[in-house]
Order: structure tokens, then C-alpha cells, then sequence
């Protein structure tokens, strides 16, 4: 319990994973930076549960209380879904902490399951953001959780307290 991913990448490009079943204490997958740019990650096709997080993270690493910058481009996370019996605290989250990071081309789609805690979904500070096949609940939150989103494209549908939406930078 706690501590450890099932899967983590940190500082990647060109990423493929597909056909994933993991069971963690902490994140299922976790995609994180120390300030390196990244591109074109794809996570497909997962099954998971986690005690404490998340079943697909990505945000930045903090050294000092400080969050590192980078640019993201292109990650597309697909078929993803919480274990029968299993829980994630969110199911899928993409947060950019930092001012100066800039994600760009965030591509969820075919996620369901239901969140405890916080947000089903959750995606932060990013841009050409398009999601579809979404249907997700939370205990505790909203289903879909969009904060500072510039150019939003597609459908989906959160439970509980709903869908919450802040555009604009």
C-alpha cells in the first residue's frame, strides 16, 4: 500500500502502452517531468484499482515545493476503466502545476468507473483538449473536473456532482 506506481514514466517521448491490468497502492500509471519536454505518450486499454491515486496521472515533479515546467504534446489515453470491486481516487488526471508548463493535445477517451475522493476525470491548465466515451461518477466530487482549458472539443458525462467547466488561461 502507498509509495509505488505500477508503471512510470518520467522524462519520455514516443510512449505505447497497451493492454495494461495493474493493482497499486499508488498511481497505475504515472507520467511525470523534472522539466524535460515530452511528446506523442499513448496509454491504452487499461484495467486497474488503486488504494490512495490514480489509475492514469501525468504532472510535473516539484523540487523545493516548486513545480518544474515543460512542455507536453500529444497524449492521448484511451479504454481506460476501474477494476469490478476496485477504486482509484481519480480515474484519469492531467494537471499541469506550473505557470510556465504548456500542455497541448490531450486526447481522453472510453473512460469509465467511478472516482473516490476527487474528480473522475480531471485535466488542468491545458489546451486542444478533446474527450469523448467519458462516463464517470466520484463519492466525493465531480465526475469531470475541466479547470483552465482553451479549445474543448468533444462529449462526456460525470456524475455526482457533475461536470464542472473553467475555460480560458
Amino acid at each position: 500500500n502507498g509509495g509505488r506506481d505500477g508503471l512510470h514514466f518520467m522524462d519520455c517521448s514516443d510512449v505505447y502502452a497497451e493492454g495494461l491490468d495493474i493493482e497499486s497502492g499508488d498511481d497505475c500509471v504515472g507520467i511525470t517531468t523534472t522539466g524535460t519536454d515530452m511528446e506523442n505518450i499513448t496509454i491504452k486499454g487499461l484495467r486497474g484499482k488503486s488504494n490512495i491515486a490514480s489509475l492514469v496521472i501525468y504532472n510535473e515533479e516539484a523540487n523545493a515545493g516548486n513545480y518544474y515546467s515543460n512542455k507536453l504534446t500529444n497524449i492521448t489515453i484511451d479504454d481506460i476503466a476501474v477494476k469490478a470491486g476496485g477504486s482509484a481516487r481519480n480515474i484519469v488526471r492531467v494537471i499541469g502545476f506550473s505557470d510556465n508548463t504548456v500542455i497541448k493535445g490531450v486526447n481522453i477517451t472510453n473512460v469509465r468507473g467511478k472516482a473516490n475522493i476527487s474528480y473522475g476525470v480531471w485535466v488542468q491548465n491545458a489546451s486542444e483538449v478533446f474527450l469523448n466515451g467519458i462516463d464517470v461518477s466520484s463519492s466525493q466530487a465531480h465526475g469531470i473536473y475541466l479547470y483552465k482549458i482553451d479549445k474543448l472539443t468533444g462529449s462526456a458525462a460525470g456524475k455526482y456532482i457533475g461536470i464542472s467547466i473553467v475555460t480560458g488561461k
